[in-house]
């Protein structure tokens, strides 16, 4: 019993801490050519994951404006980010459970852990895209100027600490 890569492969997403702010995600975006289809996988400091599609940011950046990006993702749960109780260990789980959590959970997606750590995301459909079909990369520099690095915040940099060691 444990879902295998190929089944993780098949759903791309980025991990962001709540602390971090939608200009990281955009940042982060355009570093890793994603795409507005992938997932956008929230750790929060309180425990537990909040999980949007990138599109879904975009959409709300598009209605509110340019100052969004200096909003901390912690303050988008709920209109844009939904709470997830699907969060499951790889090794004790199959897709087909996953999935039928994932249908059980407000996100519709089940978070993927591996020893705690995030290593893929299962939503109940399927989706794809265009390579670098970064529209949220675009809007947010039509409002401000990417910085040439991002994802900076306090819990990244101590996570960091805390690998090397």
């Amino acid at each position: 019993m444990s879902i295998a890569d190929k089944d993780l492969q098949r759903y791309r997403f980025l991990l962001m801490y709540d602390d971090e702010r939608v200009m990281d995600v955009a940042v982060a975006l355009r570093e890793q050519q994603g795409q507005d289809w992938w997932k956008l996988v929230i750790d929060l400091e309180e425990g537990g994951y909040a999980i949007s599609d990138v599109s879904q940011l975009t959409v709300y950046l598009n209605e509110h404006g340019g100052d969004l990006l200096e909003q901390p993702l912690a303050s988008l749960v709920g209109p844009v980010f939904q709470k997830t109780d699907a969060v499951l260990e790889r090794e004790a789980t199959t897709v087909e459970e996953a999935r039928e959590a994932a249908f059980d959970s407000d996100a519709q997606v089940a978070v993927i852990l591996d020893d705690e750590e995030v290593v893929g995301v299962l939503p109940v459909g399927t989706r794809s895209g265009s390579p670098f079909d970064a529209s949220l990369v675009n809007l947010a520099g039509q409002y401000a100027e990417l910085p040439a690095e991002g994802l900076v915040s306090k819990r990244r940099l101590a996570r960091k600490k805390k690998k090397k060691k």
